[in-house]
């Protein structure tokens, strides 16, 4: 029998497509559930995944994992949470950036984060959707170089 905490785990279809070729993965956030499930999921679809507790290592982290995609729950750490993003905005490589909690109310207007035990379909597409987008402000930045 499953477990309150079991019953709303969010899996991925047989079907599901593919990671982007290459896709690398960071998860942040201090919950070491979401950690192993969101790590399972993604890397069922081929993509490359590390996870950290710390938000205050994500930029470190990120660098030495080439990371395409953080993930990050701000679920227990709003302000280390925006620290973070603010670090990642700064650095020379792009990096696409998903956020994701347990709490939306009011977060929703503000930042566009999507419930932490959502659908996992949704998680997938914001991240291949955020390292589409990495990967085309990197060729434009070649070609204009």
């Amino acid at each position: 029998m499953a477990t309150a905490e079991e019953s709303h785990v969010p899996v991925a279809p047989a079907s599901a497509a593919p990671a982007p070729a290459g896709m690398r993965v960071l998860i942040v956030g201090l919950d070491r559930q979401f950690h192993r499930m969101a790590r399972m999921l993604f890397e069922r679809r081929g993509a490359s995944v590390h996870a950290i507790a710390d938000a205050a290592d994500v930029v470190e982290q990120a660098r030495r994992h080439g990371t395409d995609v953080v993930i990050l729950d701000t679920s227990n750490a709003m302000t280390a949470s925006a620290r973070a993003i603010a670090t990642l905005r700064m650095l020379a490589a792009p990096v696409g950036i998903v956020l994701v909690s347990d709490e939306l109310d009011g977060m929703a207007q503000t930042l566009p984060a999507l419930p932490k035990w959502g659908p996992f379909d949704d998680l997938f597409e914001r991240a291949a959707s955020a390292h589409a987008r990495t990967r085309e402000s990197i060729g434009a930045a070649r070609a204009s170089a």
